[in-house]
């Protein structure tokens, strides 16, 4: 919509001309507040929808491994925790489908916590990523974890 708008209307003059052929200010008003959001709006392409993910973690001795998802930008990647069955918290990061550390930070989410795990997937040449989590917890009792996650961030 905005494309065809701004092709029909290419110069001020077009603009003038509409507004003399309308009587009405309101038709060049409604032509600049159209330009002028087409122009400023940023494209929010890339992929922070957020997908749910969920196992039992052992405590010191298990790690999940989400499936990969495609990393189409430069921005940190987002994990929520939604519920852990013995409460405490679980250690996150983010790696390649090889297992490649690329500069992950590991973060720490409690129950209700969101979190920002910044890495450089996208810098080094990859375009996919996988959210990693293991309990934080010392005890040897087995929790259910669930929570959302997703490669990119607004």
């Amino acid at each position: 919509m905005c494309i065809t708008v701004l092709m029909r209307i290419r110069t001020t003059k077009d603009v003038k001309m509409i507004h003399a052929r309308s009587g009405k200010k309101l038709v060049g008003a409604l032509i600049s507040a159209v330009a002028l959001f087409c122009i400023t709006t940023p494209a929010l392409a890339n992929n922070h929808t957020d997908t749910s993910w969920g196992t039992t973690l052992y405590a010191w001795s298990n790690t999940y491994r989400t499936p990969p998802r495609a990393k189409q930008d430069r921005s940190s990647s987002y994990v929520k925790l939604n519920a852990k069955s013995n409460g405490g918290s679980i250690w996150a990061w983010i790696e390649t489908p090889s297992s490649t550390n690329v500069g992950t930070a590991v973060v720490n989410v409690g129950v209700g916590q969101q979190r920002f795990i910044t890495q450089n997937v996208y810098e080094n040449g990859y375009r996919q990523a996988l959210l990693g989590v293991s309990d934080a917890n010392s005890d040897l009792a087995a929790a259910k974890v669930s929570g959302v996650w997703s490669p990119d961030s607004v």
